[in-house]
Parts: structure tokens; C-alpha cells; sequence
């Protein structure tokens, strides 16, 4: 637990936690954030934490969305790597799917989706990691059975894969480095403020950002609740100055995790492989119940007890 002003220093704290999470287990998985985090500095936050081993899940914001940075003629858009010449239409499809409704230039939810899975033709491919968290990327035109076809690249007119997409290339324009190396080394600042593993927008991403943030605010919200831990209530902690409130809230939070942990224990079974899980519940129907939703586009947070996964 690390006590802080609201909005203060996230990067450096949530970058904390994450070392004390990691140090005394050595494991690192999925580490989810909201938007405030991706927009923390990256070499205080994003840069840090990879290098503990962490893989991050990001949500982001409508001013973030499209093209996020460019490093050897390569655009990262919504966290991934992708051709220069990526559609228009693709590479800002989920900032016209948060538009108003009332505005001509929104998409509906199934084009989006469709949109989202286009990109995956344009994505550069990852033809090495290195230690140090620099990577080795080339063209999707570089792919021995590419989706895409390319003037610049040769290659890609010997596939064989049937629907292959063109690759428009503007007159007169410059070959960027992508284009003329049959690969490039990207450092690890290139695009680390945005950068994630999951396609955003994906029916991975969404399942694995809806399950980590919906874990957090149901743990915030019982701990908050007066039937739980009740960390809400000040006349749970009626004690005054810093040092006593600080100590109060570690109990009170220390309780809420023993009795959620008792609570999965309760209900758990046993796999094949050892792991314990709980069946989840089923989503309430009926007046007053609430749609499944997309991940940042204000879906309620749940309050299961099952852990989080990662």
C-alpha cells in the first residue's frame, strides 16, 4: 500500500507496487491499468515495469487514439506496429467508434470490429526479441505467405495465400526505412508510452482488460462498503494524523483481502492440472440489468470473488 496524493506521481507508484509484487515472488504477468496510467510518463512507468517482466494491458484515451508515434517509417497505432500505409479508415477506426452518436463519422460496433481484425494485415511481424526489450520488425510484406502485396518488396508478389491486399503506394513518395530493410531495430523508447501486446480493440484485449479492471473496482468497492471492510467509513478509523490512518487502512485492506481469499477457498474446485476455480456467475436479465458492454465504453465493475487472472 502506498499513500499518495490523488493523481500524484502515478507512474513512479504504480511502478513501485509493481516491484513489490514482483521482488519477493519473481513473477510478473499481466499488469492492467486505466487510462490515467497510460498516460504516465514511459520511462517512469511503462519502461520500468517491462523490464520486471510485466505485460501490459492498456485502455486509452479519445485524444490517444490513431496514430500514437512513427520510428523507421512504421506508425504505432493503439499500442501496435503496423505499414505507413495503412487505410485511413483502419487506422482510425476505434476513434470513430467512440464518437457521438449524432456524429456522421461514428461506425457502429460490428464494423469496428471488423475493422480492428483488417489490421492485422498491415501489423508488422516480430522477428526477434532481445534482451534488453529492443525488437527486430519488419514489413507484413516480409511474410513468406503475406496477406499484402508490395511494389516495394518483391517478395510479396511469390505468395500464394488468396485475398491478398494491395499496398497502395503514393507517387513521388520517400521509402522509408521499413520499407528499404528487410528489417528494423526498434529501441525500447519507440512507442513504449502505448505500447501492448494484445490487439486493442480485440476480443482478447476486451476480455482481458474487462477481467482485470472489473477484479479492481469490485475490490474498491467492497472495500469501501460499510458491510465489508468499510474503508469508506471514518468512523472506522478513528484515529487522527497521517502515521494512525495509514496503519488503520493497511488492516482494513489486509481484512478485505483475507476475507476475499476465504470467500474463492469456499467455493473453489480442484482442475486436472491442480488450479482451483470458482464458476462464475451468471450476468443478471431482467428490468433494471445492465448489457455486457465494451471495456472503456462505461461498463459496470463487478465484484466477484474470483482472483484475477495474470
Amino acid at each position: 500500500m502506498i499513500l499518495d496524493k490523488p493523481g500524484f506521481r502515478i507512474g513512479e507508484n504504480g511502478t513501485r507496487v509493481a516491484t513489490q509484487v514482483q521482488k519477493p515472488t519473481d513473477l510478473a504477468g499481466w499488469l492492467g491499468a486505466d487510462r490515467a496510467y497510460s498516460n504516465a510518463m514511459a520511462e517512469k512507468y511503462q519502461i520500468p515495469t517491462r523490464a520486471l517482466g510485466y505485460r501490459h494491458v492498456f485502455d486509452y484515451r479519445e485524444d490517444q487514439l490513431g496514430v500514437q508515434d512513427t520510428f523507421g517509417g512504421a506508425i504505432q497505432v493503439d499500442g501496435a506496429w503496423y505499414c505507413p500505409q495503412m487505410p485511413e479508415a483502419l487506422i482510425n477506426a476505434t476513434k470513430m467508434y467512440r464518437k457521438q452518436t449524432d456524429d456522421p463519422d461514428k461506425i457502429d460496433e460490428q464494423t469496428w470490429r471488423q475493422r480492428i481484425a483488417e489490421r492485422v494485415r498491415y501489423e508488422l511481424t516480430v522477428k526477434d526479441m532481445y534482451y534488453d526489450g529492443r525488437m527486430r520488425l519488419s514489413s507484413p510484406a516480409e511474410r513468406a505467405n503475406a496477406a499484402v502485396v508490395c511494389d516495394r518488396k518483391p517478395k510479396s508478389s511469390k505468395s500464394t495465400r488468396l485475398g491478398r491486399t494491395p499496398i497502395k503506394i503514393p507517387v513521388g513518395s520517400d521509402k522509408p526505412l521499413i520499407c528499404a530493410q528487410e528489417a528494423v531495430t526498434f529501441p525500447v523508447a519507440a512507442g513504449a508510452k502505448f505500447s501492448q501486446e494484445l490487439r486493442h480493440g480485440s476480443i482478447d484485449w476486451q476480455t482481458r482488460y474487462g477481467l482485470m479492471r472489473n477484479t479492481n473496482e469490485g475490490f474498491s468497492g467492497t472495500a469501501k462498503d460499510g458491510a465489508y471492510a468499510g474503508l469508506g467509513q471514518a468512523t472506522r478509523r478513528r484515529k487522527r494524523g497521517v502515521a494512525a490512518q495509514s496503519l488503520l487502512c493497511a488492516v482494513l485492506l489486509y481484512a478485505e483481502n483475507i476475507r476475499r481469499i476465504d470467500a474463492f477457498l469456499k467455493k473453489a474446485v480442484e482442475d486436472n492440472d491442480g488450479e482451483l476455480h470458482t464458476m462464475r456467475k451468471a450476468r443478471a436479465k431482467g428490468k433494471g440489468a445492465k448489457e455486457d458492454s465494451v471495456p472503456g465504453q462505461g461498463d459496470a465493475p463487478g465484484t466477484g470473488d474470483d482472483p484475477p487472472d495474470g
